[in-house]
C-alpha cells in the first residue's frame, strides 16, 4: 500500500525548463549584449544553455563572457538579469492538480533542488504549496557528495521515515520522486 508520495518540483509538477529557464537565458543574453557583448541574441542564449548544462550556476555568466571575449561587467549584467527575473504567475502542468487531489489521504511530500527562496516562490506561484505536508529544498551542490540528486534521495529517505522502498514517480527518468 502506498502511504506517501514524494515529488520533485522542476519539470515534474511545473514546466521549469520551458516557462522559466529558457526565457531567463534569453533575458540574460540580451542584458549581456546591452552591456557590450558583441554577438547575436541566439548565439549568446545558446552558449548560456550549453554552459549551464556543465558549469555550476554561479559560473555560467563568467564563462559566457570569457567565451565571447568580454569582461566581468558583461558577466555581472547577465547574472543580474538571470537571477533578478520577476515572475508574476506560474502554472503547473495541466494534469498536476487533479493527480495531487486524486492521491487523497496519502501523505504528499516535496523534495526539490535549488535555491531555497526561489523553490518556495515557484511552489507558491504555482498554487501547489497547500498540497504538501512537507517540502524540503536541497542545495544545488547537494552538500555531502553525490550532487543534488543524491542529496534529494537522502532527503526523500529521511522524509519517509528512513525505511520502506521507493520507486520513481516523477516525469523524468532521473531525480524524479519516490513513492512508498
Amino acid at each position: 500500500m502506498i502511504r506517501a508520495v514524494v515529488f520533485d518540483l522542476d519539470d515534474t509538477l511545473i514546466d521549469t525548463s520551458g516557462e522559466l529557464v529558457a526565457p531567463a537565458h534569453r533575458e540574460a543574453a540580451a542584458a549581456m549584449i546591452a552591456a557590450g557583448l558583441e554577438a547575436s541574441l541566439e548565439e549568446v542564449a545558446e552558449k548560456r544553455i550549453d554552459f549551464a548544462k556543465a558549469a555550476p550556476v554561479e559560473e555560467v555568466d563568467l564563462r559566457v563572457a570569457a567565451f565571447f571575449g568580454a569582461g566581468p561587467e558583461v558577466a555581472a549584467a547577465g547574472h543580474k538579469a538571470y537571477f533578478g527575473r520577476r515572475v508574476a504567475s506560474l502554472d503547473p502542468f495541466p494534469f498536476v492538480p487533479g493527480v495531487l487531489r486524486s492521491l487523497g489521504s496519502r501523505t504528499l511530500l516535496l523534495v526539490t533542488a535549488g535555491f531555497e527562496a526561489t523553490q518556495r516562490k515557484k511552489l507558491e506561484l504555482a498554487g501547489l504549496a497547500g498540497f504538501f505536508e512537507q517540502a524540503e529544498v536541497v542545495p544545488v551542490g547537494g552538500g555531502q557528495g553525490g550532487g543534488h540528486r543524491a542529496a534529494a534521495a537522502r532527503a526523500s529517505h529521511r522524509l519517509l521515515g528512513g525505511g520502506g522502498r521507493g520507486r520513481p514517480a516523477g516525469r523524468r527518468d532521473r531525480g524524479g520522486a519516490a513513492a512508498r
